[in-house]
């Protein structure tokens, strides 16, 4: 959106308009999915001291104007929290964003209107009291996604704490008190090739839910087959006619086919296919309208 407004005559011109910067402001995580890449949980943390010299460093860059990631074209930034699971240091996030705005202000940069926060969560800290000030304070240029896999049976096959419970009810309170208090109306899944069977009938039980965005990923590890494609065609193509029938104006990103801006300017319904990571690549057309990576 930032980029079709603030259009540029070059590609490098139109891509600083607006930029994210990452924050992973820890490694540990409060649950142990099964097909989680970090195998060895730490408990290492960002400092804010740390957190202060990266905010410094890019709002350097703008006043300087002189480099092709942040400078003076550029006119909105996501400040993204990742970990781990961030909510596990949601003072901290509260923290790096109070010295955002207030050094934005005090040097007269003109980015704190056009900024804002993203993270996603696994939702066991939601109702925490810090994450519940965090939440009051920044929530209205605030986009906070809560991971659920889909239905019960699958979330908790897969998403599990250190004592192997499920972690479905929390992660179900969480997305429903951020889409009653905040309207945050967003998801993200993970899949992996069990998942196959379920993927339909989850993707629609957010969508029943009010979901207008759904973020869906591979675990990065395990092989995926051909079948597994044909199984991803023939759940889509499900999701589809579900969607065309019902008229919904959603967005569904399978992977990582584009950013968040490009994703936001795809016409409505929109399924966005990507390829998998190996021989299981060609997933095909699916209905709705389409763009592939």
């Amino acid at each position: 959106m930032v980029q079709r407004l603030y259009a540029r005559d070059t590609a490098a011109e139109n891509r600083v308009c607006c930029r994210n910067i990452t924050f992973q402001v820890t490694s540990g995580c409060n649950l142990r999915c099964s097909y989680c890449y970090e195998h060895h949980k730490s408990v290492e943390r960002m400092s804010i001291e740390t957190g202060r010299k990266i905010v410094d460093y890019i709002l350097d860059l703008y006043e300087k104007n002189e480099s092709d990631f942040v400078n003076q074209n550029t006119q909105a930034v996501v400040l993204d929290f990742i970990g781990g699971e961030p909510l596990l240091e949601a003072k901290l996030i509260e923290r790096i964003c109070d010295y955002w705005f207030s050094e934005c202000y005090r040097r007269e940069i003109p980015l704190a209107p056009f900024t804002r926060i993203s993270f996603a969560t696994n939702g066991k800290l939601w109702f925490s009291p810090e994450a519940q000030h965090l939440f009051e304070k920044y929530h209205e240029m605030m986009s906070v996604t809560v991971s659920i896999d889909g239905i019960q049976e699958l979330h908790d096959k897969y998403r599990v704490d250190e004592h192997g419970v499920g972690s479905f009810s929390l992660a179900w309170k969480a997305f429903q008190a951020g889409k009653k208090d905040f309207g945050w109306l967003t998801s993200k899944m993970t899949f992996v090739p069990g998942s196959f069977q379920y993927i339909a009938d989850s993707i629609k039980m957010m969508l029943d839910e009010g979901c207008v965005e759904i973020a869906c990923n591979y675990a990065y590890e395990p092989t995926y087959t051909p079948e597994d494609g044909r199984a991803l065609y023939e759940q889509m193509q499900t999701v589809s006619d579900y969607i065309i029938s019902r008229r919904m104006d959603v967005t569904i990103m399978i992977g990582h086919p584009c950013s968040e801006e490009q994703a936001r300017s795809l016409p409505r319904p929109a399924i966005v296919p990507c390829r998998f990571h190996n021989e299981a690549n060609q997933v095909g057309a699916l209905l709705g309208y389409l763009k592939s990576c």
